[in-house]
């Protein structure tokens, strides 16, 4: 097991208070001075909607990196993408809703058009020798929609498993998921005959 710690992203951009950069930058060092091998740092979106987010490039600049932690972004399309890229990341994550209603309130698109973009993504990282990963949210459950299908789930994640990034991940987005359901899913999944490299991810 590896750990990758979210909090500088996901622990900070729903809270109401908006931390300068500085704090942001302090908060990663001193999480990567504990001895994690991986660190979700910042997240590339629109400041307009993610004020908690605004000035990641900041924070990245600012960050003393060690040789012994990867630090990634968030992107949830190809303009966060490219906003990463010009960054020195280690990592690019990738990320949308398996939820057709969840998705389309959170990032304005579609789950295909989520698929197709998070597709050219992992070309582009690859090719840019970046790790990529794709989350695929609300896997265990959606508020909107109730529990999704694992048969989707899994559809979702061969498609996404030929453009070979270099891991997949179930986010149990809002909470709900139990063990039953992590096994049907890992199951569905599983028994798709590719090779998939299978974390699941539990917000606690």
């Amino acid at each position: 097991m590896t750990l990758c710690d979210v909090a500088p992203r996901d622990g900070l951009q729903n809270l109401a208070d908006r931390l300068e950069p500085p704090v942001r930058v302090e908060l990663v060092e001193r999480l990567a001075a504990t001895g994690l091998p991986r660190i979700e740092a910042v997240s590339f979106v629109n400041p307009e909607r993610v004020p908690q987010m605004a000035g990641a490039e900041e924070v990245v600049a600012a960050v003393r990196k060690r040789g012994d932690v990867s630090y990634a972004g968030l992107v949830l399309n190809e303009r966060g993408y490219e906003r990463l890229a010009a960054t020195a990341l280690d990592e690019v994550h990738v990320s949308f809703a398996a939820s057709e209603t969840f998705n389309l309130r959170n990032q304005g698109a579609s789950v295909a058009e989520s698929i197709a973009a998070s597709e050219q993504i992992v070309s582009r990282a690859k090719k840019g020798g970046l790790r990529v990963t794709v989350t695929i949210g609300t896997a265990f459950g959606c508020p909107f929609e109730g529990v999704i299908d694992p048969g989707r789930i899994a559809e979702i994640a061969a498609e996404l498993a030929a453009a070979q990034p270099d891991e997949i991940l179930f986010a149990d987005t809002i909470g709900a998921g139990a063990p039953g359901q992590v096994r049907r899913l890992v199951s569905a999944v599983t028994s798709n005959g590719r090779p998939i490299d299978v974390h699941v991810h539990q917000h606690t």
